[in-house]
């Protein structure tokens, strides 16, 4: 969209907006569209596809909720509520990010290979414990069998017991996997989350994790949307696993770079808890693994 060219209008009015969203421009003191608003807002009305780019403070938020706006008004729906509108937020100030860069063989069979960014909960074991983040991952044509995990764990010994809900970096099903005792084998338990059983390459997948109180209760979800959540596994240990965190492997020699967006703790009832990577100790588990973690990208 090329903001040099075109007439910029002279108010709210010419361009079709309702009146409901023109008396709270009124009220709100807005009477003049800013160029991003005068060139978005028309063709998104008319259900057109729009790539904007203008300077912070130019009005670009407005420019593309005014129509999402009217359009919902005019296609007002009853029954079960369905998503209709998806708004991203790829900047820090709004959606907390952290990626890990991860060289390790795997979690998988009787004993570990990854990289591991946790919490001990020792302190807090007798609350309910519950962990929420969505995984992803930038590379592509990565080892199909590289994870992105939230994970609980009894001990950082490689062939702890653990329970863990894991995205795999090629269109592969979540999943939650366990290793019920300490060098048992592990477990591994599906879910399909949309119509094509899969994940692709650079597709996110919200996950979620929850311990009962006294660590040793376990419950893991995937969710496509982060709002409706399916659950993947439950299962009890005899022991607690008081070692919580993120954990990361690439299934191979080749380095895999994960990103975990919006990594967040809930102790008992009240709201989850934004948690940065220096919140988090870092352990590299397994003689071949290796990695680096840092917030951002």
């Amino acid at each position: 969209m090329n903001l040099s060219t075109g007439e910029k209008l002279k108010s709210f009015d010419s361009l079709r907006l309702i009146e409901p969203l023109l008396r709270a421009l009124i009220a709100e003191k807005y009477t003049t569209p800013t160029p991003i608003q005068a060139k978005a807002i028309p063709p998104l009305l008319e259900g057109r596809d729009v790539l904007g780019c203008a300077q912070t403070g130019t009005g670009k938020t407005a420019a593309f909720l005014l129509p999402i706006l009217q359009l919902l008004d005019g296609d007002r729906r009853s029954g079960k509520p369905k998503i209709r509108a998806l708004v991203l937020t790829p900047t820090r100030e709004l959606a907390q990010l952290m990626s890990i860069d991860v060289t390790s063989d795997d979690i998988w069979q009787k004993k570990d290979s990854f990289y591991f960014l946790q919490r001990d909960v020792s302190n807090d074991s007798g609350e309910k414990i519950g962990w929420r983040a969505y995984l992803a991952t930038p590379n592509s044509h990565v080892e199909p069998w590289a994870k992105a995990c939230l994970m609980a764990r009894r001990s950082n010994d490689e062939a702890a017991a653990n329970f863990a809900v894991c995205r795999p970096a090629d269109a592969n099903r979540i999943r939650v996997q366990l290793r019920p005792s300490d060098g048992a084998n592990t477990q591994a338990f599906d879910v399909v989350i949309n119509p094509a059983d899969t994940i692709d390459d650079p597709g996110a997948a919200f996950v979620q994790l929850e311990m009962d109180a006294g660590g040793k209760t376990f419950r893991g979800f995937a969710s496509q949307d982060g709002v409706e959540w399916i659950l993947v596994k439950q299962y009890t240990f005899d022991q607690p696993l008081l070692l919580h965190g993120v954990a990361a492997s690439s299934h191979g020699s080749k380095p895999v770079r994960f990103v975990v967006g919006n990594l967040r703790q809930r102790l008992g009832q009240m709201a989850y808890k934004q948690r940065l990577v220096s919140e988090l100790s870092a352990v590299a588990i397994g003689a071949s693994a290796t990695g680096s973690a840092s917030d951002g990208l």
